[in-house]
């Protein structure tokens, strides 16, 4: 792009180009000559000109008439003219030139000095225009670019927000003292309260009163470590109780990030695990053998729901993998920056056998509001398949699947161990009966 001022000089005399030529060559200016007016528009089309420099007394084509012809096709701003004349021009020489364009008069012979003093005055001016034209431009780029940066953050926001409040699990931002400042609906659902009463609590609220030590526990592993791991039994308004895995990261010195899930089922087979352990301590000590194999495969089953990382997904509704954590990555063997076509088809992990139990999950789930969960096999190239319990949603916009799995391999080979150990306590049983 040519940043130099062009600037016309126009005399139908070549010693006085020469002569104007001179004067001017002291400027950083592209001249431009024409010996004529005819000339001058040929060679001025289409430039963009500082100034004009021309004679008023030439043949065929006079200074006024090439100052009206040479602003007459042009946008914007008129070219500013200075006409230079040999004679004393009065004023009706002045109504002339000014209203064909001029804005100043030079007479001759020409002072080197005023000339120059003009013709600097004119190119600072040019240069003061493009300027703030080129300024101009600059901000109107800094505000679309602020738009689109906006837009996409917005964009960005909508898509966290929509995924936090239709997540499975609960989720909530506290501050320094515990106080609520955000949350999801399943967090809602701990205690059954809505999100403008929970709004207006602090965890210390949501833990139970009798558990002190959990709660000074949370305090100092939040606000200290920046961790948290709690499993905490909680009353729901409406007097029922469940049991509710915590766990929390700190975000900064004063918001903290936690989540809660509902582990009630895993716990109440815990508790039917030790009571199944107990009734078969309690059994004929002719029976210590079997008895001793299935205390050996409780324990096996009471270590197996112990709580683990799930894993999430958001999966498109032709089941395509559109985000999902680390764990979901280690779940199906894949590295986060997966590009591969079939690393992102979800079905392409799902065991042949249990596809038609995901197919009608998946229909439940885009076909209704409310949380649905199935049980499938998922097959990986460097491990043997797994079970996985998977619960899923569909999102507000009704066009992805919020998706959580659990990996239940152990459970499954527990839930085998323990049908054949009752079948041999049952058969050990019947043998000493006789």
């Amino acid at each position: 792009m040519n940043l130099i001022p062009n600037l016309l000089i126009v005399d139908d005399t070549e010693i006085n180009l020469l002569f104007l030529e001179s004067i001017i060559g002291k400027f950083n200016v592209n001249i431009i000559r024409a010996l004529s007016g005819e000339d001058a528009l040929d060679k001025a089309r289409g430039l963009e000109l500082a100034l004009a420099i021309i004679d008023v007394r030439m043949p065929v084509m006079t200074g006024y008439e090439l100052a009206v012809k040479l602003n007459e096709d042009r946008k914007g701003e008129n070219v500013p003219i200075i006409f230079i004349t040999a004679s004393f021009f009065n004023e009706t020489d002045l109504v002339k030139g000014y209203s064909s364009g001029a804005v100043d008069y030079i007479s001759k012979p020409v002072d080197i000095h005023i000339l120059q003093s003009k013709v600097n005055v004119f190119l600072d001016l040019f240069n003061q225009k493009k300027t703030i034209a080129r300024d101009a431009m600059l901000i109107k780029k800094t505000a679309e670019e602020l738009t689109r940066v906006n837009a996409a953050l917005k964009k960005s926001e909508e898509k966290y927000r929509s995924y936090i409040d239709n997540a499975p699990d609960g989720v909530f931002v506290v501050d320094e003292n515990g106080k609520l400042l955000e949350v999801n609906q399943a967090a809602c659902e701990i205690k059954g309260y809505s999100k403008q009463k929970m709004l207006k609590m602090s965890m210390f609220d949501i833990l139970p009163a009798e558990s002190l030590e959990e709660v000074k526990a949370f305090q100092s592993l939040i606000i200290d470590a920046g961790t948290l791991k709690l499993e905490m039994q909680i009353s729901h308004k409406n007097g029922s109780k469940r049991w509710w895995a915590f766990s929390g990261v700190k975000l900064g010195k004063t918001r903290f990030l936690g989540f809660a899930k509902d582990i009630t089922v895993r716990k109440e087979m815990e508790d039917n695990l030790i009571a199944h352990r107990i009734e078969l301590e309690l059994q004929n000590q002719e029976l210590f053998k079997a008895k001793r194999q299935s205390e050996v495969s409780s324990k096996k089953y009471s270590e197996l729901y112990n709580f683990a990382p799930s894993g999430y997904f958001t999966l498109s509704s032709d089941k395509v993998i559109q985000d999902m954590n680390e764990t979901g990555a280690e779940m199906l063997d894949l590295n986060k920056s997966y590009s591969r076509k079939k690393d992102k088809d979800f079905y392409y992990y799902i065991s042949t056998e249990t596809r038609p139990v995901f197919d009608t999950f998946f229909q439940n789930v885009f076909a209704g509001k409310s949380k649905e969960n199935c049980e499938i096999v998922i097959e990986t190239c460097n491990s043997h398949p797994q079970w996985m319990h998977i619960e899923g949603i569909v999102t507000g916009d009704g066009r992805q699947c919020m998706l959580t799995m659990v990996n239940i391999n152990k459970r499954k080979q527990a839930e085998v161990e323990i049908r054949k150990a009752s079948t041999r306590l049952e058969l050990a049983t019947r043998a000493g009966g006789v």
